[in-house]
């Protein structure tokens, strides 16, 4: 009998430890990723609009560019997204992407504002 209370008041000890020290870090959890886009082409009245695929009727962001800045990034919630540039002097295509949990998805346009994208 002496030997049942012994082990049950060391599992009373063990289990609450075992319990809190399995438990992860809430912080290294991340639920988003990052936009990077890349230009040939700019102009000084360029703007980076970003819709999420589920409303495309109100944008997230409207991110203004100029004429030297080549590149842009935005940090987005995992999921699916509409990017759309308007610009007085250059017809851009608009781009769907997806955003994937701590990666980087590249959309590159080129010389004839083409967008390509890739997921890294």
């Amino acid at each position: 009998m002496r030997s049942l209370k012994k082990m049950s008041f060391i599992l009373f000890l063990l289990i609450p430890f075992l319990a809190f020290t399995g438990c992860s870090n809430d912080d290294d959890i991340t639920l988003d990723g990052e936009l990077y886009l890349t230009f040939v082409n700019t102009s000084d009245d360029l703007h980076v609009v970003i819709y999420s695929m589920q409303n495309t009727q109100v944008s997230l962001f409207d991110i203004p560019l100029n004429t030297y800045k080549k590149h842009a990034s935005q940090s987005l919630n995992v999921g699916n997204y509409l990017i759309q540039l308007k610009s007085s002097y250059y017809n851009y295509g608009t781009a769907a992407v997806q955003i994937q949990q701590g990666k980087r998805t590249s959309v590159t346009y080129d010389e004839y504002n083409n967008a390509h994208t890739s997921i890294n």
